[in-house]
């Protein structure tokens, strides 16, 4: 991802961009983001750290895929990560991610999708999802949904 923030950050391609949260909706053009603060929650779905490494069940449905679940009693914030690889260049093509943030107060499911390809020979992030929930104990559990598709 840091990866992709440098080269988006580079290009500064176009961004369409439709967000829902609760009962608004929006939709939106730009080429002004910042891409470290856009692309925040694929930055926490990373899991390749030493200490999380036992916290995992890992599959292999097939030569491209790789799939990982946390193991019961474990806690931590990403639930679950599937990396699909692209099978020309064996760079990450399809990444999906499920974070749950639970206590007295609040809870939240972030899940996200994310695209990739070749664009004039660079691996580049093409698309992305996030959908979900927050709640607080205070208020109504409130639904959202942003679809981002880069030019």
């Amino acid at each position: 991802m840091e990866q992709q923030i440098e080269i988006l950050n580079q290009q500064k391609p176009a961004v369409e961009k439709q967000m829902i949260v609760g009962e608004q909706s929006e939709s939106r053009n730009s080429d002004a983001i910042d891409w470290q603060k856009e692309l925040e929650l694929f930055i926490q779905a990373d899991i390749n750290k030493p200490a999380y490494r036992q916290s995992y069940e890992v599959s292999r449905p097939d030569s491209l895929t790789f799939t990982y679940v946390l193991k019961n009693g474990e806690d931590l914030p990403v639930q679950f990560l599937k990396v699909i690889l692209d099978d020309q260049n064996r760079q990450p093509a399809r990444i999906e991610a499920k974070i749950v943030s639970k206590n007295p107060l609040y809870e939240s499911e972030k899940n996200l999708i994310m695209q990739a390809a070749a664009l004039d020979g660079k691996w580049r992030l093409r698309s992305y999802h996030i959908y979900g929930f927050q709640e607080l104990i205070i208020s109504e559990r409130k639904p959202f949904d942003v679809k981002v598709n880069i030019q």
